[in-house]
């Protein structure tokens, strides 16, 4: 089973596994740069990443179905927290005033390269219906939760 899988396969089920693993493990470096998010978002979030990675490499028959949908939807959510969700300061990720500083933009420069490397190998590429409806989807998600996660903060503080 293994033997079928490319170096492209390999590098994303490497990448998103292990990262949404550690989302649900030890999340807490990811809790500090974006604090909006509540605590309950990131193990959902690291699950959703690991099963999308693993999917999108066919290890099971038919995992694409669900695979792709995973990783559209993850990634659009991605680019929502470097675009929109903003720290306790205010500051968005892309905006320069992150803990990132001036290379906020790296974030994007990556998750733009793996979206199109997931698209790449979808063997449907050639519609952009799917993965546009569901990046917009865990855009969307994300700034639920980012609202939510705002609300419990402020809850928190007694504001």
């Amino acid at each position: 089973m293994l033997e079928n899988l490319s170096a492209v396969d390999i590098f994303l089920a490497g990448t998103f596994v292990s990262s949404g693993l550690s989302k649900v493990l030890a999340p807490q470096g990811l809790k500090e740069m974006w604090p909006r998010l509540p605590s309950w978002f990131w193990p959902i979030c690291g699950m959703w990443e690991a099963t999308g990675g693993l999917l999108i490499t066919n290890i099971l028959p038919d995992s694409l179905k669900i695979g792709f949908p995973l990783m559209y939807s993850f990634m659009g959510g991605v680019c929502c927290s470097i675009l929109v969700i903003k720290n306790n300061e205010g500051n968005t990720i892309i905006s320069g005033k992150s803990s990132l500083g001036g290379m906020g933009f790296v974030p994007l420069i990556f998750a733009s390269a793996v979206i199109y490397i997931i698209w790449s190998i979808d063997e449907h590429h050639s519609n952009l219906v799917m993965p546009v409806v569901y990046g917009i989807f865990g855009a969307v998600w994300g700034l639920i939760c980012s609202h939510l996660g705002y609300d419990d903060a402020k809850k928190q503080k007694g504001m």
